[in-house]
């Protein structure tokens, strides 16, 4: 199970890159699921898809969340589910690739 220290880890790491490398990033996130809220990790505005991506951790052993995945799809929102234990340690590499593998489909800041 994934502790809250754990995700606290993750989410400075997530906000360091974003400082970083200059992206957005809001973590936590709330969704609406049906007429339920949920928070997720973290919602990319510019990056996955024209809606954005969200950022779910899990661990290995972990099962997606279908409620999860059947928002994304139907929202056009794309989802990444990423292990926790990537997080943990800084490195700004690890990050430059997940950008580079989503890719930017919009960005706000002037050229």
């Amino acid at each position: 199970m994934i502790s809250g220290d754990q995700i606290e880890i993750a989410r400075n790491n997530w906000l360091k890159a974003a400082e970083e490398l200059d992206f957005n990033i809001t973590t936590p996130f709330e969704i609406l699921v049906g007429n339920v809220e949920k928070e997720v990790f973290g919602y990319l505005p510019d990056y996955g898809s024209q809606n954005g991506a969200i950022v779910e951790l899990m661990e290995v052993s972990q099962e997606t969340d279908n409620t999860l995945s059947d928002w994304a799809r139907d929202n056009k929102v794309f989802l990444s589910y990423c292990n926790i234990n990537t997080f943990l340690v800084y490195d700004v590499s690890y990050f430059r690739e997940i950008l580079k593998d989503w890719k930017i489909i919009r960005s706000n800041k002037s050229e």
